[in-house]
């Protein structure tokens, strides 16, 4: 049985062993990392289609005002929609801001056109059509400008070229270029927003990461993170951050959870031009992860194509042949090892067949050597039963002999009796020889009787036989009940004993019992079962 267990269990390691032989957590990321966001992106349609209902009730109440001819309103609708769409899909984003741009001209309101347009100019770079979103930033660039028209200005501005240095990575000097302008407008937004927009705090803590201030970065990373909603984009952003601080200090953990977190955060928020999950992608894509890596990096891809973020999609198939060329050559590899596990599988399989079909065998040999024990326990049972019967009956003779004594004297008889009693012996001895025979062959059998009689007995009421001492009147008793001799009558027969005797002993003894009602029933059943 026990190398049936251990074979079993050998068989389940191994399968098992195979089954999570790619599962992150092998090298030192553990499953836990990614909990969140794999949460997260079950859960995408969800939030996907939430997100969906809001901002088509937000597109017809803005078709409604504006039908109403209430042409400022209709107009803040119309660029609140835009902006919602920007990150979820661009295409959406365009018609809104275009809206919006033609209610401005409407109102003639040179503001608002601006603004329209800016709208435009980032949903242009989002889907990565940077040389229409380069002509529209630059009429702008020539025109005078509000404070909150300029804020909005490079606001776009830095975004235009922070995409187009991440769609032209690897190509140094272009990315150098565009990551210059992109700073220099993050330093003019970190100069005129206010000091508590989070914006601002991004920034700065983006600059700080640059600059190799990892300490005091992370610090105010932290302190967002917690203050934000996972919901917020800017969680996502943050996250993202925090991730770089962990990536230059080389907690490749730390790195992989804020990375995985920025990811759910994105998913949350409905933002599909993320950069969080494709770089995590990627970064498990280099540690060997394939299987992970993906995963994410095709989510990814089919999440920023929903969207139109066509310059998200660009940079991340670029990168999917490489991921999937990987993916299908460890599944092939993984193929081949599933061969030979199936085979060592069947292999102990068959082996443990082997020995159950033995082990069943040896159980029903078992089970046949208890059934002629059981035989020769009933058959031991009805001998005593004839044994005891015999014993009585002869008993019954000689207490029919002492009565005809008793005749024969009353009548003067003698003579007669007394070549009678020359011939045998008195009833009180053979009374005296019928126990000990009885109780020796009782014991001889049921060597354990007294013991087990005695675990039915409280504590303390206990039975114990003095030394040389067979059975006493109350152990005879049961020790015919346990033979099947149940009725008092019967029972005081055989004994010699009036039938109130036999009665008062079975009542004290049921006085003595731990459980009184089913007491001689326990009595009648010891030994019978497989367990006694």
């Amino acid at each position: 049985m026990c190398v049936l267990l251990l074979t079993v269990l050998f068989c389940v390691s191994v399968t098992f062993g195979l089954l999570s032989a790619n599962a992150v957590g092998r090298t030192g990321i553990p499953r836990e990392v990614f909990r969140q966001l794999d949460t997260a992106m079950s859960q995408a349609g969800k939030y996907e289609a939430s997100y969906q209902h809001s901002l088509d009730s937000l597109g017809h109440l803005g078709a409604e005002v504006y039908a109403l001819g209430d042409l400022e309103r209709a107009w803040n609708i119309y660029m609140e929609t835009a902006q919602r769409y920007r990150s979820f899909n661009t295409d959406s984003a365009l018609l809104y801001s275009m809206r919006a741009g033609q209610v401005a001209k409407l109102q003639e309101n040179v503001s608002h056109a601006q603004l329209s347009r800016l709208i435009e100019i980032s949903s242009l770079s989002t889907a990565g059509l940077f040389a229409d979103a380069r002509i529209l930033l630059d009429s702008i660039a020539t025109q005078p400008m509000t404070p909150e028209v300029r804020i909005a200005y490079w606001k776009s501005a830095r975004m235009f070229y922070s995409y187009q240095g991440v769609y032209v990575e690897g190509q140094e000097y272009f990315s150098r270029q565009y990551r210059r302008y992109c700073m220099a407008y993050s330093d003019s937004l970190m100069f005129h927003l206010p000091t508590d927009d989070p914006l601002r705090i991004f920034l700065e803590c983006e600059r700080k990461v640059s600059e190799g201030q990892y300490e005091s970065a992370g610090r105010e990373l932290k302190r967002m993170v917690v203050k934000l909603s996972e919901s917020d984009n800017f969680y996502a952003m943050f996250s993202f951050q925090l991730a770089e601080v962990y990536r230059h200090r080389h907690d490749e953990q730390n790195y992989v959870l804020w990375l995985s977190r920025a990811a759910a955060g994105d998913i949350k928020a409905n933002v599909r031009e993320g950069l969080a999950l494709p770089t995590l992608g990627v970064v498990l894509y280099e540690a060997g992860y394939l299987n992970e890596a993906f995963t994410y990096m095709n989510f990814a891809l089919e999440d920023a194509t929903r969207g139109h973020a066509r310059m998200r999609t660009v940079a991340i198939a670029n990168l999917m042949p490489v991921i999937d060329a990987a993916y299908k050559e460890k599944i092939s590899t993984s193929r081949d090892q599933l061969i030979v596990y199936l085979l060592m599988v069947v292999l102990l399989l068959t082996v443990s067949i082997g020995l159950l079909w033995r082990l069943w065998h040896q159980k029903a040999a078992a089970r046949e050597s208890q059934r002629r024990l059981a035989v020769q326990a009933c058959a031991q049972n009805t001998y005593m039963g004839h044994f005891i019967s015999l014993c009585s009956s002869y008993a019954d003779r000689f207490e029919s002999l002492v009565n005809m004594v008793n005749r024969k004297l009353a009548a003067g008889e003698a003579a007669e009796l007394q070549k009678m009693i020359k011939a045998g012996k008195f009833i009180e001895e053979k009374e005296d020889n019928f126990d000990n025979i009885f109780d020796k062959a009782f014991l001889d059998i049921y060597p354990d009787f007294v013991t087990r009689l005695n675990t039915l007995l409280k504590p303390g009421e206990q039975l114990s036989l003095r030394q040389g001492e067979l059975l006493t009147t109350e152990l005879r008793i049961y020790a015919l009940i346990r033979l099947g001799v149940d009725e008092s009558q019967r029972i005081a027969q055989i004994l010699h004993c009036s039938v109130s005797t036999v009665y008062s002993y079975r009542n004290r003894m049921r006085n003595r019992a731990i459980d009184r009602d089913s007491f001689e029933q326990t009595v009648r059943d010891m030994g019978r079962n497989e367990d006694d």
